[in-house]
Parts: C-alpha cells; structure tokens; sequence
C-alpha cells in the first residue's frame, strides 16, 4: 500500500478524531454555577465532562467539506455515537458508510457505488499506544487536556452560545485552526470545524444530542459483511 494511499486514508478519519479530542478533553472537576456566572474556558470544561461521564451520547450529524482545489461543497449527513472512547459513526446520505473503533481497531466500511459495482471496502487500522508517529491516531484516542495540543487564541460569548478558536501546536494533525461551538444551556457541543493544511474546510453541525445511562452491547462491535474486499493499514 502506497504512503499517499495511506495519508488519504487517515486526512478522511480526521473529523472523528477532532471529535473525540472535543468531548474528552479535561479532566478537573468543576463546581456547579450558573450559565452566567461561568467562564467561556469553564464551559467547554463542563460540556466536555457531561460527554466523557455519560454511558452513551448519541446524535445526527451534517458534515460540509468546501475543496479549496476544485470550489465544490460536499454534504454527508448520518448519525455518531460515542461511548467513553469508543464510537461509531454511519453515514446514509449521499453514500452509505460506516465507521467503529471498538477499543482496538478502527474499522472503516464504504458501500459500493450503484455505478460501480463491486465489494464492499472495509479498511482496517489496528491502534497501538506506541504507534506514536500515527499522530492522528493518537489525537483521536488522547484524553490529554486540549491545550496540550491546541491553543486557544480567541473565546466569544453571545448568550447561550460559546465559540473557542484554537490553532494546533505542531503540524503535525495536518489542520491549521480548530472552532469548536458549545451550548452553554445544555452543555452540548453544537459545532466543530477545522481547515487542513491544503484550506479544505471542514464543518461538523451536531443535533438530536441525546445522553443515554446504558448502552447496547454490539453497538461497537464490527464484523466485516462477507465478501468485502478488508486493506490493512
């Protein structure tokens, strides 16, 4: 398997690992106070915690890509779950895809194309904790507190809403700046956008977030359908 097939690979894995970095940043407990009386840090601390608590967080997601190289904007919409470091995202529209990290590997399942015709591709990565050139890969399963990997540069509060904007601290994650929005109310996170290294920008809308005391037992379970045409990277 070629590096750019690969590196094609983990840019498309990128917003799940923003994701998970998003909802399991902190971990210093924080004291219950009004939404008026927190400050803007404070509340993506208390929203990331009411995610990382939770047994299972379930929502919709709208994911608009605008190329830089080509002007097009592409819409994918689906659902996402998480469940203290394991997740689950499937997307239905415009094309059927799934994808699970069950705690050991990451699996990535593509439907085939009605104009194309064939198996369905199921990539398969295997994460080890002393992988550590696999930065995206350890960003995505990191319970480091944000700061360790991005800086916050600008906070901005208009009543419920909190938007952070922040910048990595090495290249290294292949972005050149991270927003991340919060609903200070519900202590969701409502929004999460980034632009890459080549100024594709990303933007991730989240709704229907619903927090959930149990969770099923296959959900973060995977077996590739028969048939499928499995790469390991």
């Amino acid at each position: 398997m070629t590096t750019s097939f690969k590196s094609s690979v983990l840019k498309m894995l990128l917003p799940l690992g923003l994701i998970f970095l998003s909802v399991s940043a902190f971990s210093a407990p924080v004291k219950k106070k009004s939404v008026d009386a927190l400050p803007t840090y404070k509340i993506l601390e208390t929203a990331s915690k009411k995610y990382r608590k939770a047994k299972l967080v379930q929502m919709k997601v709208e994911r608009h890509i605008k190329s830089e190289l080509t002007g097009k904007n592409l819409t994918y919409s689906g659902e996402i779950s998480l469940s203290q470091g394991l997740f689950r995202m499937e997307t239905s529209e415009p094309e059927k895809s799934l994808v699970i990290f069950d705690g050991k590997i990451l699996w990535n399942e593509t439907q085939p194309s009605p104009d194309f015709p064939g198996p369905v591709q199921v990539t398969k990565s295997k994460i080890s904790s002393g992988a550590q050139q696999q930065v995206l890969f350890a960003t995505l399963l990191s319970r480091d507190p944000v700061e360790k990997h991005f800086k916050i540069l600008k906070e901005e509060k208009k009543e419920n809403v909190s938007v952070f904007e922040a910048e990595p601290l090495t290249k290294e994650l292949n972005i050149s700046s991270l927003t991340i929005t919060v609903n200070a109310k519900d202590n969701v996170i409502t929004e999460l956008s980034y632009v890459d290294d080549v100024s594709n920008v990303t933007v991730m809308k989240f709704s229907k977030i619903i927090f959930k005391t149990k969770k099923p037992a296959k959900l973060f379970q995977y077996k590739a359908p028969k048939g499928a045409q499995v790469t390991e990277i």
